[in-house]
């Protein structure tokens, strides 16, 4: 419910500070990887913070920076991996430019 929300808050709007425009587009742009990598996270991260957090008032308090460093985590990795594989099709597409203008005797 919280990401269609968030959907229909930023749908069809016209976001004036490049910045927060920069960092929405890419957030779009990785969000299928965020959401797949946040369940890799969540599994490394949750039984750490277990721990820690053996009462409901520290459950309550580390809530939200949990939530904060899973998705921020995520979104690394997400963005790494976008940029890894831009670099690995620009290599190819480049690969396959240069196959085509070298003539065979």
């Amino acid at each position: 419910i919280i990401s269609i929300i968030v959907f229909i808050t930023f749908y069809d709007k016209d976001i004036k500070n490049k910045f927060l425009n920069k960092i929405v587009t890419i957030i779009s742009l990785t969000s299928l990887d965020i959401y797949l990598l946040s369940f890799l996270v969540d599994k490394l991260f949750y039984p750490y913070i277990k721990t820690f957090a053996n009462t409901p008032k520290k459950v309550a308090l580390l809530l939200i920076p949990t939530i904060i460093i899973v998705f921020s985590i995520s979104f690394i990795l997400a963005f790494i991996k976008k940029v890894l594989f831009d670099i690995i099709k620009k290599t190819k597409s480049q690969h396959k430019i240069s196959k085509k203008t070298v003539k065979k005797p």
